[in-house]
């Protein structure tokens, strides 16, 4: 049985280890890169770091961390690829946890528990792509009904796009439908890979949101309406063959010099 002087002793020596991996982040600098295979963990002493996920030209912001967060640890647990990128806005004062420094902490504790944290990590892992999955599912169709809403009474145009303040778009869809900041953004990035929605700012910083296509995302919110009654729009169903014949029949009409109605 080991001493209580034994005891305090590693105890001790892990402070020591994690005081010598205490780093400072300048303003701007990147912690970790979305899709990058690394595996420290940060725990956030003082400072404040952006996390966000970039898609084309856009940064979609998911959280804001202050002092005592903890990030990079799903990585560090399973070794997929960061799911975000985390860059520093206010001077970060981080301890860093190496895998070395982890793994050898897990060696003293049992095996099953081990592989109970695994477990753990890989349930986690699975319920956050699925509660996003449902976010999307069971959302999309009424985000885009209060964007649509919002246009039509306090919305601009810029550059011929129809556009709306982003922060005035979350409260009105917490307000209409009770889908919080993270939940709302997670929805923008979906409609964002549908090539719908952009994120941009103005001079002042200021975020809005310019949707590409009014009719093109009613449509979609429409398209959606039906699928979770089990219905179908018109054509949507339609065969790839049937679809190529209607193309030889427009083009042999355009060669012809008749106009198909």
């Amino acid at each position: 049985m080991k001493s209580a002087y034994d005891i305090s002793a590693k105890i001790n020596s892990s402070r020591n280890i994690i005081n010598r991996n205490e780093k400072i982040f300048k303003r701007g600098q990147l912690m970790f890169i979305e899709g990058e295979t690394t595996t420290e963990m940060y725990i956030i002493r003082s400072g404040k770091v952006r996390i966000f996920r970039q898609e084309g030209d856009t940064a979609v912001e998911l959280a804001l961390l202050g002092s005592g967060s903890v990030l990079g640890e799903l990585s560090l647990l399973d070794h997929q690829p960061r799911s975000a990128t985390g860059q520093v806005i206010e001077e970060v004062v981080a301890t860093v946890i190496e895998e070395r420094f982890f793994r050898e902490t897990l060696a003293g504790i049992p095996a099953w528990l081990t592989s109970m944290i695994g477990l753990i990590v890989k349930r986690l892992r699975d319920t956050m792509k699925k509660n996003k999955d449902d976010i999307i599912r069971t959302n999309v169709g009424g985000v885009i009904k209060v964007l649509l809403l919002l246009y039509q009474s306090e919305g601009f145009k810029k550059d011929g796009f129809a556009c709306v303040d982003l922060v005035r778009a979350k409260e009105l869809i917490y307000s209409i439908i009770g889908l919080g900041s993270l939940e709302a953004e997670t929805v923008f990035l979906h409609l964002i890979l549908k090539d719908m929605l952009l994120i941009r700012k103005n001079v002042t910083g200021q975020e809005y949101l310019v949707i590409k296509n009014i009719e093109v995302m009613k449509l979609y919110m429409n398209y959606l309406r039906l699928h979770q009654r089990g219905g179908k729009l018109v054509g949507e169903d339609i065969s790839e063959k049937s679809y190529e014949l209607v193309e030889i029949v427009f083009s042999a009409g355009e060669k012809s010099g008749r106009k198909l109605q």
